[in-house]
């Protein structure tokens, strides 16, 4: 069983992975992922904000607790439908 000390932890890492990347002046070259980059970086930081608040896994559509085991999958979603595998791969996609 997952717990949110567990997910809590997986969200620093990337926290520090995509600070990493944007710090890295090779990624100005390519606008498009440059910008996925921050834009992930802020739904972390957002996640990483309502653990503390003691919002995460609240669905802001529908108010609805998100299991746990779904945010072990995807720690930044924001909403149940986050894990449809058409709204997530729509989000994530880089041009």
């Amino acid at each position: 069983m997952v717990s949110i000390h567990e997910i809590e932890n997986e969200l620093l890492i990337m926290k520090e992975e995509l600070e990493t990347c944007l710090a890295e002046k090779n990624n100005e070259r390519n606008p498009p992922l440059y910008l996925a980059i921050k834009e992930e970086l802020k739904d972390v930081k957002l996640a990483l904000n309502k653990l503390h608040t003691g919002k995460f896994g609240i669905c802001e559509e529908t108010s609805q607790v998100i299991p746990l085991e779904k945010l072990q999958m995807i720690p930044t979603a924001r909403t149940i439908n986050d894990f449809s595998i058409t709204n997530y791969f729509e989000k994530n996609t880089v041009f």
